[in-house]
């Protein structure tokens, strides 16, 4: 008992002592500072994160984070990263998902900059809060509460309880924060919500499907109208003004979200020349332009403004392996060679029933009935790949196919196939891959042409064959 009251009086001396600065110690030592304990609304301090987005951060989150830096007023301006646009994303896209307005993810987003700075706190700072939101315990799992989806369903469920007939929608932002966090810190919300606005404003249209029709622009200045879910972009203000969208509005996107959609138009798009108001429908890379009555036959269908330089590029003939149905009577034809071939409905199964492009048979009757010279037609049961020219086929083998560079070839039913001959018509021009040497056909035979000849011949056009197909032809 005495060592321990002598003890304390120890104790109680030593801190009078060094209250009064008589315990000295090396003239050069300062005390040392306590580490400050991270809190979870500190927008610059580490802490342990968990990721929100489980496939990462992309390139257009790190674009989105450099172009709000530069524009954000308040705590957040210049603390935006790849990660944090991420978890912003996140937040955003469970809003859209439940069909919500944009103005549930501002007010999820304002809490968000409030609580965490917009990280995915996986450390309990404050008692037992994690998360995007610092969710207590009570609300869910420790798994559910670093779910950026998950969480951000959680408040927006108790935000709609708090407000229901949708309240929140003219309710201050600030006041539905609040009401929803019941934070010791009411009035923090409110000064945020600006620029959560902000942050919304520069992700909500990049999580949106591209709508047909709507201008969106990069922040260089790149605008592009939306056709068949691609980007067609503007040369000028001149040509955008020219296509009829003068004075419409501008949805802006971060930088390089253009290149993230599809850069070719889908198929059975339909493209509007502004100037001279024709209407042309767009499949496997080509054109067809409408009549009124073929158009209307359609359905009228709703086309897309664009310039006449880009209806210019595409051609006529449909890439190998299209398929085009006869709205008026259903039939279905595949495209190869810049040929069609009208499939009964066993031979459109055979070919696993593809997509096709409703068009009219004014379109179809402009591509020829035989394929061009060197189209490479493959029997789909078998795998056996046809050589075609001058209206004839050779069946390859795999090593002359492989010595032929494994050329692409169209699935197409073996009935098609059985319609050419052995030997092509007078005038085709065969050349053997192998040497170079050329032979013309004439009467069924072949004959090889010398240099001379073939000069003199206008240097006709050839088709590379192997050997074997050539052996299969008589001489003259």
């Amino acid at each position: 008992m005495n060592r321990r009251l002598l003890s304390h009086a120890a104790l109680a001396a030593m801190t009078v002592m060094v209250s009064a600065g008589l315990v000295a110690g090396p003239a050069h030592a300062a005390e040392p500072s306590p580490t400050p304990v991270p809190h979870a609304s500190d927008v610059n301090v580490a802490r342990a994160l968990a990721a929100c987005d489980p496939r990462g951060t992309t390139p257009s989150d790190a674009s989105v984070a450099t172009q709000l830096n530069g524009t954000l007023r308040a705590k957040m301006r210049g603390y935006m990263s790849a990660y944090r646009v991420s978890c912003a994303r996140m937040v955003i896209k469970a809003v859209q998902d439940r069909g919500l307005n944009p103005r549930a993810a501002v007010i999820a987003i304002t809490t968000t900059i409030v609580e965490t700075s917009i990280d995915n706190i996986s450390e309990e700072l404050d008692h037992d809060s994690l998360g995007l939101f610092q969710q207590r315990a009570s609300w869910g799992s420790r798994d559910q509460r670093l779910n950026p989806t998950w969480a951000t369903n959680a408040f927006l469920n108790k935000m709609i309880s708090k407000y229901p007939n949708n309240g929140w929608m003219t309710a201050p932002i600030g006041q539905v924060c609040q009401a929803v966090q019941v934070s010791a810190y009411p009035d923090r919300y409110q000064p945020q919500a600006a620029d959560a606005q902000l942050i919304v404003n520069a992700i909500w249209p990049v999580l949106s499907a591209p709508v047909e029709g709507r201008l969106y622009r990069e922040p260089n200045g790149t605008v592009a109208v939306v056709a068949g879910g691609a980007p067609v972009r503007f040369t000028s203000m001149d040509e955008l003004n020219a296509s009829g969208y003068e004075g419409a509005p501008l949805t802006n996107v971060p930088a390089g979200w253009l290149n993230t959609l599809p850069q070719t138009p889908r198929d059975g798009t339909y493209l509007r020349n502004a100037s001279g108001g024709g209407i042309s429908i767009i499949t496997g890379g080509a054109k067809y332009d409408l009549s009124l009555a073929e158009w209307t036959a359609l359905g009228q269908p709703a086309s897309v403004n664009v310039p006449v330089r880009l209806i210019n590029t595409y051609g006529t003939t449909p890439r190998n392996g299209t398929y085009l149905r006869n709205h008026a009577d259903g039939s279905i034809f595949v495209i190869a060679g810049a040929a069609k071939y009208g499939l009964t409905p066993a031979q459109y199964d055979t070919l696993g029933t593809p997509a096709f492009t409703n068009v009219p048979i004014g379109f179809i009757n402009k591509i020829g009935a035989e394929p061009t010279n060197g189209t490479y037609l493959r029997n789909p049961v078998n795998g056996s790949v046809y050589l075609t020219a001058g209206g004839a086929k050779y069946g390859l083998s795999l090593p002359e196919w492989t010595a032929l560079d494994e050329p692409d070839s169209t699935n197409v039913p073996i009935e098609w196939i059985n319609t050419f001959t052995a030997i092509p018509r007078n005038g085709t021009y065969l050349r053997n891959h192998a040497d170079g040497t050329v032979y013309a056909i004439t009467n069924n035979r072949k004959k090889p042409l010398s240099y001379d000849e073939w000069v003199a011949l206008g240097k006709p056009d050839s088709t590379n064959v192997p050997i074997g197909y050539l052996n299969t032809i008589p001489n003259v």
